[in-house]
């Protein structure tokens, strides 16, 4: 159950004293690219948000510091959360955060967890791993087998039109999907049965659960469902 709190200019103040620490900053309508060009959100196709609409957000802070926000959202992009304060200006909070928790309105009692961890962690990148790059992963399953989805948002200019070779800006999203279990994290490849049991020992009883709910493990629906089933059998 979750307690409402009331945001207060008292409580906004603080957020502010925290802001230079923790690395939290304004967020403008323009961003940059490789090659140096400067171009509006509102020019680029597609979004590079993982939800579109502002959610109510509570944020853990790696120090243990607890953070409610009425109105944020998370770009997958730039991995900032972007929320907005009391005034209506629109900030973001780029590091030093270990998860973040969205709740749907009006229910309450669901929740999108996220959880941000090193990509060199993820993708066996020793240059990641060494300068501490950070994304956002999102919690599908938890308990003793965890089931992670990483979504990183490219940007990508593609020509639209051969004959003006009118070029556009697009974000476009690639979606990566890991095993966790014992602390050890695994990339499970394309969501299919047989790259699942790699990962996972198969025990007595799936293969009947499986063709009793006909679950062919071919969607990420799919594993979520069997995941969930096999975490229940834990005591």
């Amino acid at each position: 159950m979750i307690r409402i709190i009331l945001f207060s200019s008292i409580f906004f103040c603080l957020l502010v004293q925290h802001s230079v620490a923790q690395g939290w900053s304004s967020v403008g309508r323009w961003t940059k690219f490789p090659k140096k060009e400067d171009v509006s959100y509102s020019e680029i196709n597609g979004s590079c948000f993982w939800n579109q609409n502002w959610l109510r957000a509570r944020v853990t802070m790696k120090n243990g510091e607890v953070f409610y926000l009425p109105k944020a959202k998370l770009n997958l992009y730039t991995e900032e959360i972007h929320y907005l304060n009391e005034a209506g200006a629109e900030l973001a909070i780029q590091n030093q955060v270990n998860a973040v928790a969205f709740y749907s309105s009006p229910d309450t009692a669901k929740t999108e967890i996220f959880k941000s961890l090193n990509s060199g962690l993820l993708l066996n990148d020793k240059d990641a791993f060494v300068n501490r790059k950070e994304v956002y992963v999102q919690i599908l399953v938890d308990g003793k087998i965890r089931l992670l989805k990483m979504t990183k948002v490219k940007l990508l200019r593609r020509e639209v039109d051969p004959l003006t070779r009118r070029m556009e800006w697009n974000f476009e999203p690639r979606e990566n999907y890991f095993i966790e279990e014992s602390y050890d994290i695994r990339p499970l490849g394309s969501v299919n049965k047989d790259h699942l049991f790699t990962l996972i020992k198969k025990e007595e009883g799936d293969e009947e659960w499986l063709k009793s709910n006909k679950n062919k493990l071919h969607k990420e629906v799919d594993i979520v469902s069997f995941l969930n089933y096999r975490n229940s059998l834990v005591k």
